[in-house]
């Protein structure tokens, strides 16, 4: 728009500046300004063939600004491109913030000390016999790994902001090409680890490390915690309630009320109707000690970034360090099965709200799930893979969720199929369904329906 906006060699036309001026006027916006480096683009090249430009800005109609009375825009820099990324800040956002909990980050593993911080962190937390020892060396392990994070890598977001400020710096010197590459190496090392921050929070499955989208990696995850945020519910007297306090009493009271067991059912009315299922072979089978490849197995099963639970620690972090943990792990869960024992802490889960709905206001609207720790979820796996040779054998045919290769929308099928029989039949004698179940594919179930 104005000359000092250009500084190269060679001066832009006046008259193109004056265009711009006129087309900004006509349409009734303003420049917003900004703050920062005065300019958007640099061709990155040195000496007089250099050339630095304001190409970017941000403008407004006044009743926009009058919307946005603190609206204010930053040029940041950038190590990625030639132009610099425009940043517009409108009102902030004052909704109270969760308590953050400590976890295990991925972008830890870019250090090659990391193992031999964990293997320091495990060997000081002592003998580990019995689950509880196992989920107090955890704890310390997370405790000492995030003392080093701080002090080897501090707060992401800061270290970034300082190196955008020193780049910034090195640019208004108009400073040596080669001390501005190493601050821009700097600048992409940090990036790379804000990237694997997101990717590790956004919970898509197919993205891989290494795949530098960090925009489209904070955009979902910034509108995952929006659409899972809770504003408001409606309480009983369908009242609107927005304090935090309040709507946790009635999560509380809600589910609560909806787990808790009914003391007028006696289920010994029914228990007496089920026929054995399990042989004294079978029973045999099922309470066989479970070898370390069974335990192992089962850890390698879990997805290694699944949400972790309360103590922070994903699969991720077992896989990755199993040669240190392995001896004490499998000592635990094997502890677990000869005595039965919890111990307090290993099975405290988190509990997550997750919308059924677009828009939720009430908590019927909810689905909760359980976030469980990782050791708590190897216990789990390995009592599923004990059983799953055996659900053929001991589950009704009739019972077609939660079974491999069946699924729960058969029954719904067949009864739509019979019902559709019975309907087409103008005979009133001969409006009947009989169906026989086989073990065949469902695909297959209309030569078994007879009219």
């Amino acid at each position: 728009m104005w000359d000092y906006e250009h500084m190269s060699e060679t001066p832009r036309a006046p008259g193109q500046m004056l265009i711009f001026r006129d087309a900004l006027e006509t349409c009734g916006l303003i420049d917003l300004g900004f703050a920062g480096y005065p300019f958007t683009y640099d061709n990155r090249r040195g000496g007089r063939a250099n050339v630095q430009v304001r190409l970017d800005r941000a403008v407004a109609t006044n009743s926009w600004r009058d919307l946005h009375a603190d609206a204010e825009v930053v040029h940041l820099v950038s190590p990625c491109s030639d132009y610099c990324p425009v940043l517009v800040r409108c009102t902030p956002d004052t909704a109270p913030r969760p308590t953050c909990c400590r976890r295990y980050e991925l972008t830890w593993e870019r250090e090659p000390v990391l193992d031999e911080v964990v293997a320091e962190a495990w060997k000081a937390a002592g003998s580990k016999k019995n689950l509880r020892d196992v989920h107090l060396a955890l704890g310390q392990v997370m405790g000492k790994l995030h003392s080093w994070s701080n002090r080897k890598f501090g707060n992401a977001t800061r270290e970034l902001e300082k190196s955008r400020s020193r780049l910034e710096e090195l640019m208004h010197m108009n400073t040596d090409r080669a001390e501005l590459r190493r601050e821009l190496d700097a600048m992409n090392e940090l990036l790379y680890h804000e990237e694997m921050l997101w990717l590790q929070r956004l919970r898509i499955a197919w993205l891989k490390e290494g795949d530098r989208n960090t925009k489209f990696f904070h955009g979902k995850a910034v509108w995952r915690a929006r659409k899972n945020r809770i504003k408001g519910l409606r309480d009983s007297h369908r009242v609107w309630q927005q304090e935090q306090s309040t709507m946790l009493k009635m999560a509380q009271q809600y589910f609560e009320t909806m787990f808790a067991a009914d003391p007028n059912i006696d289920p010994e009315e029914v228990i007496h109707l089920f026929q054995p299922k399990v042989t004294a072979d079978m029973n045999d089978k099922l309470c066989a000690p479970f070898s370390d490849k069974e335990i192992s197995d089962a850890l390698f099963q879990i997805g290694p970034l699944k949400a972790p639970g309360p103590d922070g620690f994903p699969a991720r972090f077992f896989q990755r360090h199993w040669g240190t943990v392995k001896e004490e792990v499998i000592e635990a869960v094997r502890h677990f099965f000869e005595s039965g024992i919890m111990p307090e802490g290993v099975n405290a889960t988190s509990i997550v709200l997750i919308p059924k709905v677009k828009d939720p206001t009430r908590l019927a609207e909810y689905r909760p799930i359980s976030l469980c720790n990782v050791i708590y979820k190897v216990i789990s796996k390995c009592l599923v893979n004990r059983l799953r040779p055996f659900l053929d054998e001991i589950i009704a045919p009739e019972q077609s969720a939660f079974v491999p290769g069946r699924l729960i929308t058969d029954n719904a099928f067949i009864a739509f199929e019979c019902i559709h029989t019975i309907k087409q039949e103008k005979d009133p004698n001969k409006s009947v369904c009989a169906f026989s179940w086989g073990k065949k594919d469902i695909a297959h179930t209309s030569k078994h329906t007879k009219s």
